[in-house]
Formats: structure tokens, sequence, C-alpha cells
């Protein structure tokens, strides 16, 4: 891993940026002590954010995704489920995303497109 001073950081920010966006990790250092390390954001952090600004995924897609993880560590799958908390859900909650709205002739949303697709050719 690279590393760069507070000071060449701070000279520098720019190009260490640049460095960083093309995938390089780099260790920032004061009197050679590390005090971050600049990465580039993962890929899917990336996708997810630009969906919950496209109103695709909910703000709080985390949080639902946590409750998830933490549903099917308390209810493993092909776990026996005799002596279950009978008020327990039987499926964890499904986040609500919304759907897209049917043509009104009632046409298969992929057939719209592939005719969509055609018009703009023409």
């Amino acid at each position: 891993m690279t590393r760069v001073t507070v000071r060449d950081l701070s000279r520098n920010t720019a190009e260490v940026l640049e460095r960083v966006s093309g995938g390089e990790r780099i260790e920032v250092t004061r009197n050679g002590k590390p005090v971050a390390i600049l990465s580039p954001p993962n890929p899917v952090d990336v996708v997810m954010s630009g969906l919950v600004k496209a109103g695709v995924m909910p703000s709080d897609w985390r949080d639902e995704q946590a409750d998830l993880h933490q549903w099917l560590r308390d209810n493993p799958p092909g776990a026996d489920q005799d002596g279950a908390d009978p008020s327990a859900p039987a499926v964890p909650p499904v986040p609500s995303v919304p759907s897209p709205a049917a043509p009104a002739d009632g046409r298969p949303l992929s057939e719209v497109l592939i005719d969509m697709r055609a018009e703009e050719r023409t």
C-alpha cells in the first residue's frame, strides 16, 4: 500500500484522489504514524446509492437488510419450527419496492420496451 504524508496530501489532494479513484489504497501518515487509509468506494455501495436516489430502493435499505440478517439468524432455513413463538412472523418483512405501472393495453413490459426501441431506430 502506498503511503503519503498529511503534508503531501494537502499539497497534492487532486492527484492523490485521482489515484484512489483509480482503485489504489493509500495510507496517510503524520510523523511516520498512520492516521487514515483512503480507498475507493465499494461498487455495491455506489450502485445502491444510485438506486436510492432513483427512488427504487428505500433510504433505510441497510436497516432492512440488517433486520433480514437477524431474522435469518433467528430462523435458519430447515430449522425445526416446533415450539416457535406463535406471535413471530412466519416470514421476514419484505421491503416495499414500487412496482412499475403496467401498460394500459395489458401487454408485458418487455414487449413495450421492444416496441419503444424499434420506434427509436425508425
